[in-house]
């Protein structure tokens, strides 16, 4: 762990960041060039499990999303999911019966998985397809940013670019990675892991804390109003059997895992699931981060 804070140091915040940050056209090519067109993101065929898994997911943050929002389907709601990578969220929405847009470096996880939403999408650097959207005075009342914010250069100039497309009261949504958690830091004490497989420039450029993200969100205009968390995967790692930074091979095996277990407690319905991951966050556990804010 000593080795890494050499790459990465804590902002004003209270989230780290990459110490040399890609400039945009690298970051550019790297997107568009080579992320999408490969399994290194996405892969080309899922499981129907898997596929259920995804909607559970969508479906449960979506449920607290309508709660916090007062969204009713028949108001002509507006989406814009930031980052739409295979366009799950768009087709979730889409059929709720909301005008749903999407935003990416490439097309091409849409064309592979949701091809009828692909003119929905704008394919191209984001923060200028965001300017862009906002010079044509466009609105939305949910903004979903998911896995996304990791990733950009200026995490504070994309919120408040959200926070001017957003309409009054309008929803945004984060999930981020929960990176330098406290279970990471005790697996790494612990000798449970040989490296901070969480830092991965250029793919993650930011690694938030559930405060750091308050933090820079509440900069940008948005007020803090529901987090919880998702499966804490990273769990895993305790056990020699299924640490899958260590023994690559049984990673697809603990993702099965993860999935089975998430399609069985769905069954139990979207506000007890949610529940159960708020308290879970509180402890500061989950794999990822989920935020939900308001536009001040």
């Amino acid at each position: 762990m000593k080795d890494i804070y050499e790459l990465v140091e804590l902002n004003s915040y209270g989230f780290y960041q990459i110490k040399n940050i890609p400039n945009k056209q690298e970051l550019k090519e790297y997107y568009a060039d080579k992320y999408y067109q490969n399994e290194v993101q996405y892969q080309h065929q899922y499981l129907e499990e898997e596929k259920q898994y995804i909607y559970n997911k969508i479906s449960q943050k979506a449920h607290k999303a309508y709660g916090l929002g007062n969204f009713q389907d028949e108001q002509g709601l507006r989406l814009l999911d930031v980052g739409c990578g295979e366009g799950w969220t768009l087709d979730y929405f889409d059929k709720k019966g909301w005008d749903v847009t999407g935003a990416d470096f490439s097309k091409f996880g849409v064309e592979t998985q949701n091809s009828q939403l692909k003119e929905r999408v704008h394919q191209g650097d984001l923060e200028d397809t965001l300017k862009a959207l906002l010079d044509e005075g466009q609105q939305y009342d949910l903004i979903w940013l998911d896995n996304v914010l990791e990733h950009v250069i200026n995490p504070l100039l994309l919120l408040e670019t959200c926070a001017a497309l957003a309409k009054e009261g309008g929803l945004l949504l984060v999930e981020v990675p929960n990176d330098f958690s406290s279970l990471q830091k005790y697996l790494s004490d612990k000798e449970k892991i040989s490296k901070p497989f969480w830092v991965s420039p250029p793919d993650h450029l930011s690694y938030f804390s559930q405060e750091g993200l308050d933090a820079v969100a509440k900069e940008a205009g948005w007020g803090a109003v529901f987090a919880m968390c998702d499966f804490p995967i990273d769990m895993m790692l305790l056990l020699d059997q299924t640490n899958y930074v260590e023994k690559s091979e049984v990673g697809k095996s603990c993702h099965l895992m993860r999935v089975e277990f998430e399609n069985f407690i769905h069954r139990q319905g979207s506000d007890k699931v949610n529940a159960f991951y708020e308290a879970m966050s509180g402890l500061g556990l989950g794999r990822e981060i989920i935020g939900y804010y308001k536009k001040a």
